[in-house]
């Protein structure tokens, strides 16, 4: 693989893993707006909710099942970029130096 190829590569890759992080950033905010959270601050709503309900001071007005499935995507948000930076790393091996 040359140095344009490996490029490419990159580029298309990076692009995926944003489409993918877009897709699941928009399916928190709507998971969080079911939940009755801002959507626009879902991951820290989210996260400050569980918390009080774990302390003894649930919101009332919050699904929690759907306040921890918010968390959870937050978590997966990350791996498409993860999963990018692994392939290429073994891609970079190759390219002649």
């Amino acid at each position: 693989m040359t140095f344009s190829e490996y490029q490419a590569l990159s580029r298309t890759l990076h692009s995926r893993a944003d489409q993918l992080t877009r897709s699941i950033v928009q399916d928190a905010r709507n998971t969080a707006r079911t939940a009755g959270l801002d959507p626009n601050i879902c991951f820290l709503h989210a996260h400050n909710a569980v918390c009080g309900s774990d302390v003894g001071r649930p919101w009332p007005e919050v699904n929690y099942s759907l306040a921890r499935r918010v968390l959870w995507l937050e978590q997966r948000s990350y791996e498409p970029g993860r999963i990018v930076d692994r392939i290429l790393s073994r891609a970079f091996a190759t390219v002649p130096r």
